[in-house]
């Protein structure tokens, strides 16, 4: 080493500013890869997080200043050369991909596909171009400055920033002038009829890409045309009903009022998804002189606005009261809700403006004055419960009282009196939810969307979820997701299991999150449960987010065989496939190796009966039978363990090998790549089993894991029937014909277990034997089978 004080050699100090410059560089990497999977993109947005770079690059340029010497050039370059690798190969594309993906194509179908081309182009040449070659520009701006280089480097850069920013801004401008185009020209005049279709899910996706914006113009377009749309309404309302035509013949519909109308309910749904304070003010005005079904949205909007605002209060102790604004309960329900609740009003738009009194602060105050009698201008809630009201306005009065009632921090009075009249909210919900009109049901099912609890419904909502109505079943699906009742978990089940009512129970349990692993995998798990049934209940676990559920599916794979271990782990190799983490998961699963083994044992006892029982050496059609059921077992075995093979090691490609494994013309090669990815310990079994040797081979191959000594017919018989839960039904039930044939005796307990089996033609062959060889214990064994299941 060199002095203290003394210049190090120039190729000493050459190596060490290299070692420094390839160790900034490692570090920028690895700062880059934080920096993307961080989810930045999903939280900030691809504009906000793409200008956090350049405002970066921007500030420590202006920090270095001039004069900064050799420092300031190496980290003006590390820094050039993270922008250009971070936003010109990999940032810029992901981001050009997420920004195509956010405009839903088949929603802006009238758009010209010029317009796209224009919008593919701009992005492109600035994400890819631009970005990408602003860091090299600017080094080679300053290439001939070397003497120089750190002012010239550091200028550079805040150039480049500055025109990145700028970049960006046009970006995003264009942007958002192609949303406007497509909201203002088309989607909202046009294709609203489609968005009217679209799934909760769907609007939801549609409503967060606006709101992600934050665009005050988009939101201007969406409260223009709503504007637009219920003036049309209102124009439509306030226009005189025309004579009612003779009965015979009908009045034909009026599809330009139907038209406005579902436009006008579809806006209403997509800017309740964005601003659901704006939608509420925007409807508060004209609530009056709207029709009825859009005065129905429009309360139901309020009144979802009205509890999340005092949800929010709730939440926070410590916050004061929420300040009165438009839809505060003493300005807004004096002068429009009350003015809704009139006798000529329809039933459903009473209740609906019943609710929003009762779930706001006049909902206490009327229960006050009903429990008491202190305030003679409040409308005492026991009369909505009268037989003379209508359903709805009786069942929202219902569920009102019975969530007061178990509200322990209401006040003594409010308490006290919500007490008091629930015995008589409960017997009017219980007859409205078992009622014979469709009406009556239907209004008991809606109101069960506002308790807080269904214990005291259970056997009421058991039965709501076979009514034939969907309108009846479908809010009763949806309650149970919203208040989690356990007890009722196994009735969703059952509900999946009816084509009526399979997909509502399907989007119950996916609500349900984790909540539903548990009841889903007591489902697959119970024995007399249908494949298809498991099959959905599997699909629903793969879907749940979390490794939880995962796990849930690698435990049932131990408790399957056959057809269903095998239907299971191609679901579960395809999770594999579609994400790196689950395959990363799976691949560390501890049974995987039991499993592996378990199947290598399974196959080795398949050799041996292959060989012991082939038809050249017992006379008969059955054994033929039998050599080919085993024989087609024996491939179902090996596919499943080349699946736990892919789980095993999900990065080798062993889905192409598999496919080289069924050629015989590529069997060697597919054999090579094999043995090239299975541990050491197991490759010659691997090997053994798929290659193309006979069966003695094979079962000389696998002789440490199953029998290897021959056994006459009838042991090994006997012994194959002792393996009746790894057998599938058509090699059992041809084994059990075989025993008949050969008049070899059995076992009591094979006996039962085949007259027990879920298989018809399994327990047809064991009453066949039971007949042929003891008539007499036919009777003893089912009448000890009827003891036993007593």
């Amino acid at each position: 080493m060199a002095p203290a004080g003394e210049a190090l050699p120039q190729p000493v100090a050459l190596a060490a500013a290299l070692a420094l410059l390839r160790g900034t560089l490692s570090l920028a990497e690895l700062l880059i890869h934080r920096f993307r999977s961080a989810g930045w993109l999903a939280r900030h947005g691809t504009f906000t997080a793409l200008a956090w770079l350049p405002l970066a690059a921007l500030g420590l340029s202006l920090l270095m200043g001039d004069g900064a010497g050799g420092a300031a050039s190496h980290l003006g370059i590390v820094l050039l050369w993270c922008l250009d690798g971070l936003l010109g190969s990999s940032l810029g594309f992901y981001a050009q991909q997420r920004l195509l993906r956010l405009l839903p194509r088949d929603l802006f179908q009238e758009l010209q596909d010029q317009l796209w081309l224009r919008a593919q182009g701009l992005e492109g040449a600035i994400a890819l171009v631009l970005l990408g070659c602003s860091g090299w520009g600017a080094v080679a701006f300053s290439a001939d400055r070397l003497a120089n280089l750190a002012p010239a480097v550091i200028s550079a850069m805040a150039l480049g920033a500055l025109a990145l920013l700028l970049a960006l801004a046009l970006l995003r401008y264009r942007y958002f002038q192609l949303i406007l185009a497509a909201l203002e020209e088309h989607a909202l005049q046009r294709r609203f009829p489609q968005v009217a279709k679209l799934a909760p899910g769907e609007i939801s996706l549609v409503g967060s890409l606006l709101n992600q914006t934050d665009n005050p113009l988009v939101k201007r377009a969406l409260v223009r045309s709503l504007q637009q749309f219920l003036r049309a309404a209102m124009a439509e309302s306030s226009r005189p009903e025309p004579s009612r035509p003779e009965p015979s013949r009908p009045a034909p519909p009026d599809t330009a009022q139907s038209k406005t109308l579902d436009h006008s309910l579809a806006c209403l749904a997509l800017l309740e998804r964005i601003d659901l304070p704006l939608t509420c003010e925007i409807l508060a005005p004209r609530l009056l002189r709207l029709p009825p079904p859009l005065q129905l949205a429009g309360l139901a909007a309020m009144t979802r606005a009205q509890q999340q605002r005092y949800r929010r209060v709730a939440r926070d102790a410590s916050s004061s009261p929420p300040a009165p604004g438009p839809l505060d309960d003493s300005s807004f329900r004096g002068r429009t809700v009350a003015a809704l609740m009139t006798p000529i009003a329809s039933p459903e738009v009473f209740a609906a403006a019943l609710r929003y009194q009762l779930h706001g602060e006049g909902g206490a105050r009327i229960l006050q004055g009903a429990g008491q009698g202190v305030d003679q201008s409040s409308v005492n809630l026991a009369l909505y419960l009268q037989p003379d009201r209508p359903p709805a306005v009786r069942a929202v009065a219902a569920s009102f009282i019975l969530n007061q009632a178990r509200n322990t921090d209401a006040l003594p009075g409010i308490l006290a009196a919500a007490q008091g009249l629930r015995p008589q909210a409960e017997q009017q919900l219980r007859q409205m939810l078992t009622h014979v009109a469709l009406e009556e049901r239907q209004a008991a099912s809606q109101a069960l969307l506002d308790l807080a609890d269904l214990t005291p419904f259970q056997a009421q909502v058991s039965r709501l979820l076979e009514d034939s109505a969907n309108a009846v079943c479908q809010p009763a699906f949806q309650a149970i997701a919203q208040t989690r009742c356990r007890r009722l978990y196994p009735q969703l089940l059952k509900a999946l299991q009816s084509p009526h009512t399979e997909q509502l129970a399907r989007e119950t349990l996916l609500s349900l999150g984790q909540d539903a692993i548990a009841v889903l995998q007591r489902c697959t798990q119970h024995p007399g449960v249908s494949l298809p049934t498991k099959m959905t209940c599997w699909k629903l676990m793969a879907a749940l987010p979390g490794p939880r559920s995962h796990l849930a599916l690698a435990e049932d794979v131990m408790h399957q065989t056959g057809a269903a271990r095998h239907l299971l782990l191609k679901l579960m190799v395809s999770l594999a496939q579609g994400s790196a983490g689950i395959g990363e998961h799976l691949s560390q699963w501890e049974s995987l190796g039991q499993l592996i083994r378990e199947e290598l044992w399974l196959l080795g006892h398949l050799y041996a009966a292959l060989t012991d029982l082939s038809p050249s050496q017992l006379p008969g059609g059955t054994a033929t039978q039998l050599a080919e059921a085993l024989r087609q077992q024996q491939r179902d075995v090996g596919e499943r363990l080349l699946l736990l093979l892919q789980l095993r090691h999900p990065d080798a490609g062993l889905a192409r090998v598999a496919l080289l494994l069924h050629n015989p013309a590529t069997l060697e090669i597919g054999l090579s790549q094999l043995g090239q990815v299975v541990e050491p310990t197991l490759r010659h079994l691997i090997i053994a089993v798929f290659d193309a040797s006979s069966a003695r081979q094979k079962r000389l191959a696998l002789a440490d894991w199953a029998d290897g000594a021959s056994l006459p017919p009838a042991e090994r018989l006997q012994k194959m029937l002792s393996l009746h839960l790894a057998l599938e039904p058509w090699p059992l039930a041809c084994a059990y014909e075989l025993a008949l044939e050969q008049k070899v005796p059995l076992s009591d307990e094979a006996l039962l277990q085949g007259i027990h089996h879920d298989d018809a033609a399994v327990r047809g062959a064991v009453q066949a034997y039971l007949n042929r060889m003891s008539p007499a214990l036919v009777e003893a064994l089912l009448l000890g089978a009827g003891a036993n299941e007593c």
